[in-house]
């Protein structure tokens, strides 16, 4: 087993011991067995702890590092965990997804035998609270080819700049290389720290630097369900921000390339934002402030990307134009 390269299954959580003993279980029947299995907590205070130190008593691979006094968030511990990994290749697992058997053999296989590969992911299933398989997003969940095989990188973020899609997958996905992406830049695109879409970050930066390995088999299962981050209003507005950015990332770094394309993902971030507003004017007065702050952020990205044409088409009519809950918004912004 030692003679194959270590593979770093990181799974960073918080309040996951509704399914972190599952998700363990996926890691530790992995038919690949040279795993180190890192799992740090970030603050939980539920049993989390105690799972994790359950499987850590039974299993050498297990190491379970409890949190600091202090929250790091989601994305800040990807980054602790990603600095703790030694492995020559690393698989984030989230608390609550699950993974095939033969998820990370799979993955890691193309990735042993081409030094241009920088990642492999899969198609997955998306699966609800009690685990059974529901219907998926029908541009997210599509395949990105019909069969397996390796796909240029810098075609792989085209794609996922002028869609503001990931169709590669969530962080539980992917399998990547270690040391492509120092761990306090993994999430960082033009010094812009992404938190909701942290795996879209990561994978940017790593088919920056390489290649992609597509396996169409589903190897893994991403769970919806109440109460993960994805269902708080707080995170929707953190979302239109980051599109906003990534938008203005594809025309940096010319991923974008036509007018048309461009006044395209506007206006998939200003239909965001549209649908989003009214939920956000209705907020507790307390939550007010801060969504409003990051409405208008977003808005600012949209409309200083749009800055050199008309963009009014856009950006006017119903929900947030000029300004938002008490916000206001200039449009010669620069972004951030």
């Amino acid at each position: 087993m030692k003679s194959l390269p270590l593979v770093s299954v990181l799974v960073p959580v918080f309040n996951g011991d509704r399914y972190l003993d599952e998700a363990l279980r996926c890691a530790q029947r992995q038919t690949y067995r040279n795993l180190e299995i890192i799992v740090r907590d970030d603050g939980s205070d539920d049993d989390s702890g105690l799972v994790a130190e359950s499987f850590c008593s039974r299993d050498s691979r297990f190491t379970y590092i409890p949190g600091g006094t202090r929250r790091l968030g989601g994305t800040g511990n990807m980054v602790e965990l990603l600095g703790l990994a030694s492995g020559e290749f690393v698989k984030f697992l989230h608390q609550d997804d699950r993974l095939e058997p033969a998820c990370v053999e799979r993955l890691v296989r193309p990735l042993r035998f081409d030094d241009s590969l920088t990642m492999a992911t899969s198609s997955r299933y998306r699966i609800d609270a009690a685990g059974n398989t529901t219907p998926t997003a029908p541009v997210a969940y599509q395949p990105l080819q019909a069969g397996n095989g390796k796909l240029a990188g810098a075609d792989m973020v085209r794609r996922m700049v002028t869609t503001l899609t990931n169709q590669l997958g969530e962080p539980s996905v992917a399998l990547f290389r270690n040391g492509v992406v120092a761990p306090e830049h993994a999430f960082v695109l033009d010094e812009i720290t992404y938190s909701y879409l942290n795996d879209v970050a990561l994978w940017t930066n790593l088919l920056l630097a390489g290649d992609l390995y597509w396996h169409a088999l589903p190897l893994s299962s991403f769970r919806s369900h109440e109460s993960q981050r994805s269902a708080q209003l707080s995170e929707s507005v953190t979302l239109a921000a980051e599109l906003a950015a990534y938008l203005r990332f594809g025309v940096t770094h010319h991923f974008i390339h036509t007018e048309a394309e461009l006044q395209r993902g506007a206006r998939q971030v200003t239909e965001f934002l549209h649908r989003i507003h009214p939920v956000v004017s209705s907020a507790l007065p307390i939550e007010q402030a801060e969504l409003s702050a990051g409405l208008a952020l977003a808005i600012a990205r949209v409309q200083a990307l749009l800055a050199s044409g008309d963009g009014s088409e856009l950006l006017g009519g119903p929900g947030p134009s000029t300004s938002t809950a008490g916000a206001s918004v200039d449009r010669s912004s620069e972004c951030v």
